[in-house]
C-alpha cells in the first residue's frame, strides 16, 4: 500500500458565481440558488472548528494565522477569527456543564494550578491599581491573581480533564465542582499539594491525598543538616515508592494495592479492619500511611502511643507525644529536627518516629 501526501490550508475556500437574469418588463433580477452542499452560513462548522483548534490547541495567534491564509489568498482577519471561534464556545457550554456533572461523581481527583494571563484580567488589575493609588496606598486591597486550575478525575474507566482560568485557586474550583456532586457517594480521593489554596470549604468531605514527592523533598532540602534522621524517611520513602511501582506492574486492584501494602510494612501481619483509615508504624525506621493506600495494623512492642492507631486524626495525636517525649532529651539540635520531621509528616499525612 502506498500514499501520496499533499497540502491544504488551514481553511480553504470555494467561490460561487451565481447566473443572474433580468427581467426586460420590470427590471427585477433574478439570482439562481446556491447549491445545497455550499450551506447556508459562510463559515461552516468545520472551519470555526479548525479555528478554535489552530488557536488553542496548535497555539496559533490569530495574526499569524491571518498572514499566512492571506498568502494563500484565502484572506481571515484575526478579528474575523475571533467572532468565529466565540461561535464554537458558545456551543460548548452544553458540553462543559454535562462533563462537570459526570465528573463531580468520580472517585479520584487531581488538582492543581499555576498563573496564567489573562488580558480582561491584567486591564481589572491596571484599574484597581490606579484606583488605589488614588487613594494613596501603593498595591489594590482586591485579589488580582490570575491562576489556571486543572481537574484530572477518574470516573469509572473514563478520564475527564476540566481546566478553568480565572480568579478562583484550585480550592474554590474544586468546591464548584464537588457541589455538582449526588448525596450518598463515597467521599473522593484528592491528590494535591500542601497549599492553602487547594483546600475547599469543608475539607472532610474528600479524603485528602498530599503529594509525596513535595515532601520527600522537604527531607531532601534537610539531608545536609541533618543527615541521620533524613536519610531514615527518605529510605522510607523508597519502600513506599516500590510499593506503587510493584502494583503498577502487577495492575492490582485498589483492594488489592491496600491488602499488598499493609502486609509488606508490617513484614507479614494482616490489616486487623478494612474500614478504617490506613496507619502503619515502626520504631525508629517509621512505615507510611495513606488513606488511599493501606489499612491500620497493630504498632510495635516498644512504641506504646502508636499502639492501634484507628485513624490519621489519632496517628498524628500519637506522633505529636512521641516528639514531644524525643524532642527534650535530645538537645537543641535533635529537638529541631524532630520537630522539623513531624511539620512535614503532618503536611504528608504520614508518622514517623525520630530515631533516637
Amino acid at each position: 500500500m502506498e500514499r501520496r501526501i499533499d497540502g491544504h490550508a488551514l481553511l480553504s475556500a470555494m467561490r460561487y458565481a451565481l447566473h443572474k437574469l433580468r427581467c426586460s418588463a420590470c427590471g427585477q433580477i433574478f439570482t439562481a440558488p446556491l447549491p445545497r452542499p455550499a450551506g447556508e452560513e459562510q463559515y461552516s462548522t468545520r472551519a470555526r472548528a479548525v479555528l478554535a483548534v489552530s488557536r488553542y490547541d496548535l497555539g496559533v495567534p490569530g495574526y499569524r494565522l491571518q498572514g499566512y491564509q492571506a498568502m494563500l489568498g484565502v484572506p481571515v482577519p484575526d478579528a474575523t477569527q475571533w467572532d468565529q471561534i466565540e461561535q464554537v464556545g458558545d456551543c460548548a457550554y452544553g458540553v462543559l456543564a454535562q462533563m462537570e456533572k459526570e465528573a463531580a461523581q468520580g472517585a479520584l481527583i487531581l488538582q492543581d494550578d499555576t498563573a496564567v494571563r489573562l488580558l480582561s484580567l491584567i486591564k481589572e488589575n491596571l484599574e484597581m491599581l490606579s484606583a488605589a493609588q488614588a487613594q494613596g496606598l501603593s498595591t489594590s486591597k482586591e485579589r488580582t491573581g490570575m491562576p489556571t486550575t486543572a481537574l484530572v478525575v477518574q470516573v469509572g474507566e473514563h478520564i475527564a480533564i476540566l481546566d478553568y482560568s480565572s480568579r478562583r485557586h484550585a480550592g474554590e474550583n474544586l468546591q464548584g465542582l464537588l457541589d455538582k456532586r449526588e448525596a450518598g457517594l463515597v467521599k473522593p480521593l484528592v491528590m494535591s499539594d500542601a497549599l492553602a489554596s487547594n483546600e475547599v470549604a469543608n475539607d472532610a468531605a474528600v479524603i485528602r491525598c498530599h503529594c509525596l514527592a513535595h515532601g520527600r523533598r522537604k527531607f531532601s532540602d534537610l539531608a545536609a543538616v541533618f543527615p541521620h534522621e533524613c536519610q531514615v524517611v527518605l529510605e522510607v520513602i523508597s519502600q513506599v515508592f516500590d510499593h506503587d511501582e510493584q502494583a503498577r506492574k502487577e495492575q492490582l486492584s485498589p483492594a488489592a494495592r491496600s491488602f499488598a501494602t499493609t502486609v509488606a510494612s508490617v513484614a507479614g501481619v494482616h490489616p486487623t479492619s478494612a474500614a478504617e483509615p490506613p496507619v502503619v508504624c515502626s520504631p525508629a525506621t517509621s512505615k507510611w500511611s495513606f488513606t488511599s493506600t493501606g489499612m491500620p495494623c497493630s504498632g510495635p512492642d516498644k512504641c506504646p502511643h502508636a499502639w492501634n492507631c484507628a485513624s490519621s486524626a489519632s496517628a498524628v495525636a500519637s506522633a505529636s507525644g512521641l516528639v514531644r517525649i524525643t524532642a527534650p532529651s535530645a538537645g537543641p539540635r535533635r529537638s529541631y529536627a524532630a520537630i522539623r520531621l513531624r511539620e512535614v509528616c503532618v503536611i504528608a499525612r504520614a508518622v514517623v518516629l525520630p530515631a533516637r
